[in-house]
């Protein structure tokens, strides 16, 4: 489940309380599960996958994809799996653990692991959201985020976009983060 934590320390636990904070910024955070599907945890259990696993996890998880395409507008979708192992693990984290907008909106449904997506407020405000399996973001165009690993450095999960190119980021100016 979610966990939001506020600039001045406080934490926030529930859907209930998270989306009211994150709607001033018109971001939606909400839980898609993906059911007891016993093939689909014995994929999302492994660190490196075959390109028939992804397509098994796209597949498992067409009913979430159809749900968004109508609701968001989304097109395109693909599998994210990063793990200690992973090349593409540091490149990655790199391009996206610094602070950046998309010209489109970004989904992430987070199937296994955690992750962490700082966000900015149009007050200069920074948040940051812990996303675990079953989580699922909604970052409109222009809003200035970021996106990290827990300590853990695992993480299997569905990327939406609104074009088959994706969403490419704009980075911005750096700016200097609380100590959350």
């Amino acid at each position: 489940m979610a966990i939001l934590q506020l600039e001045d320390g406080r934490i926030y636990s529930s859907l209930s309380a998270i989306a009211p904070i994150l709607s001033s910024l018109n971001v939606v955070v909400e839980r898609i599960s993906f059911g007891c599907d016993q093939s689909l945890k014995k994929v999302l259990a492994k660190d490196i996958l075959t390109p028939f696993e992804k397509h098994q996890i796209l597949q498992t998880t067409n009913f979430a994809f159809h749900l968004l395409k109508k609701r968001d507008g989304y097109q395109r979708r693909d599998v994210m799996v990063l793990h200690p192992g992973s090349p593409s693990l540091y490149p990655f984290l790199i391009r996206s653990d610094r602070w950046h907008t998309h010209s489109q909106a970004e989904g992430l449904h987070v199937l296994a692991g955690e992750c962490i997506i700082g966000l900015i407020g149009p007050d200069g405000t920074q948040v940051q959201l812990l996303l675990q399996a079953g989580d699922y973001i909604k970052i409109p165009p222009r809003i200035k985020h970021r996106f990290s690993l827990s300590s853990s450095l695992n993480l299997k999960a569905v990327q939406y976009s609104l074009t088959p190119d994706g969403c490419i980021p704009e980075f911005v100016r750096t700016v200097a983060s609380p100590t959350l």
